[in-house]
Order: structure tokens, then C-alpha cells, then sequence
């Protein structure tokens, strides 16, 4: 939820994470597992705060790019027994400033 709607995350960080090292002196890469990951960690010197990234920012930026609205949804759909409404379709242009995404796919919902 917050990922979605404010426009700057506070992460915390805990845990492991490996990485690759080009070592000049020793003429090979050397693969380091297990470098530990502690953030914020108030113990280090300085003291570490947590990882600070954009968000989403509500989404603000949507475009129509199309619109269809191809039949009605029969009766009987969902246990509505008649004028149960039309199908649309859009298709939306969605700027997301956070260098995290989301998959949308399908999506089913009433507009009343």
C-alpha cells in the first residue's frame, strides 16, 4: 500500500547478499558469499540509515491510450440475472517513477 501511494520509501535492510570482485592483484574474479547487509544499523561508524527510494507516488501520470467496449456481459453472469452490464476494455499508459514495478494483467471491477 505504501509502495503505491507515497512518493519516497524508508527500506530496512537485513540480511545477506553475494557479489563478484575483479581482484587486480590476484588476477581473477573472486565470488564473495555471505557479505552481511544491516540497514539502518546505528552501530556503524558513521551510523547507517535505512535505504531511502522513490515510490510510486499515487500513479498520478495515467493515459488513456484506448478504449473499447466490445458487448454486454450476459445475463446470468456472477449470479446477476439480467442487464449485468458491458464489457470494457482499456488500454492505459501508467508512469511509475519507483524503481519498483507491479504487473497488472487482467483486471476485473465495477463502475457504478
Amino acid at each position: 500500500k505504501d509502495l503505491i501511494s507515497k512518493d519516497t520509501l524508508l527500506l530496512e535492510l537485513h540480511g545477506a547478499t553475494a557479489t563478484d570482485a575483479q581482484s587486480s592483484a590476484l588476477g581473477y574474479v573472486m565470488h564473495i558469499k555471505a557479505v552481511p547487509v544491516d540497514l539502518p544499523n546505528p552501530r556503524a561508524k558513521p551510523p547507517l540509515g535505512p535505504t531511502i527510494v522513490p515510490g510510486m507516488d499515487g500513479l498520478q501520470d495515467v493515459q488513456i491510450l484506448s478504449y473499447n467496449i466490445p458487448g454486454i456481459v450476459p445475463d446470468g453472469t456472477a449470479g446477476c440475472p439480467s442487464l449485468c452490464g458491458v464489457e470494457l476494455e482499456i488500454t492505459a499508459s501508467v508512469n511509475n517513477p519507483s524503481p519498483f514495478g507491479m504487473a497488472v494483467g487482467t483486471m476485473n471491477g465495477q463502475i457504478q
